[in-house]
């Protein structure tokens, strides 16, 4: 501190190489660690308000992240980056869930076919996403992309949500499911049916709502108001999103009667 005090700007962020990954992921296992520490109780009884404030903790700690030198946000947003594996996490978590969910379903008698099919679809839905996310593991394994892929595919990757004939929508998708995650939920109270199955099971609570507001924000100001600064965002913006999604079939398998 001393040291940066009395030498010129950035001197010591010059000289110091600021490892911004590590740091990162030893701040995710101590947190982690800390959570372990409380009963399983404390976590049901407190799990709704815990997942709301963990979202506007996720997004004061990005904004700090983001005022860094030398572009540390963007190191942790890049391809293989530990925010992509974060969107992996949540995603494959999310699919356990909603499996966990179908089987629960399908265990009743008689078992509701519609609901523990498409908690089924879902999934695989996510399971397929999460691989499409990662390039089903191309650049882990130096796969080359075939000829007649690369060229419509805008990152030149084996994926089909960069496909160009397909990205337009997937943004679409993603605006559209952060608005009905940060504002669907309101309609509950107006109408009581929204409160009961099957439409309960489609309605985000409203402790993930924070995630899906980030997502449909970013989301419709890159739409209208692209920028490079935005562009900077777009994984954390999926993240949040998928993140939404996860403790949605959460609330679903574990704290809905």
């Amino acid at each position: 501190t001393v040291w940066a005090f009395m030498s010129p700007p950035n001197t010591v962020y010059a000289l110091i190489p600021v490892h911004y990954q590590q740091i990162f992921l030893i701040a995710l296992v101590s947190g982690i660690v800390m959570l372990l520490r409380y009963p399983d109780a404390w976590f049901k009884k407190h799990a709704s308000l815990l997942i709301f404030s963990s979202g506007i903790t996720i997004f004061a700690v990005a904004q700090v992240v983001w005022m860094f030198p030398f572009e540390a946000f963007r190191i942790l947003s890049h391809e293989d980056g530990y925010i992509e594996y974060l969107q992996v996490f949540s995603l494959l978590l999310a699919a356990f869930w909603s499996a966990k969910i179908a089987r629960n379903f399908f265990l009743r008698t008689p078992p509701p076919i519609t609901f523990w099919v498409v908690f089924g679809l879902t999934a695989l839905l996510l399971f397929f996403v999460a691989g499409d996310e990662i390039a089903w593991g191309q650049r882990i394994f130096e796969i080359q992309t075939p000829q007649a892929l690369s060229e419509q595919n805008t990152q030149g990757e084996i994926t089909v949500h960069n496909l160009k004939s397909v990205q337009g929508t997937v943004d679409i998708g993603y605006l559209l499911l952060g608005a009905w995650g940060a504002f669907a939920w309101l309609l509950q109270p107006l109408f009581r049916f929204l409160r009961k199955p099957p439409y309960a099971y489609v309605i985000p609570p409203w402790f993930t709502s924070f995630y899906f507001l980030l997502g449909f924000v970013y989301f419709v100001w890159a739409r209208y108001f692209p920028n490079q600064i935005i562009g900077h965002w777009s994984e954390f913006a999926e993240l949040m999103v998928y993140t939404g999604v996860m403790w949605t079939l959460y609330g679903i398998a574990f704290l809905k009667k």
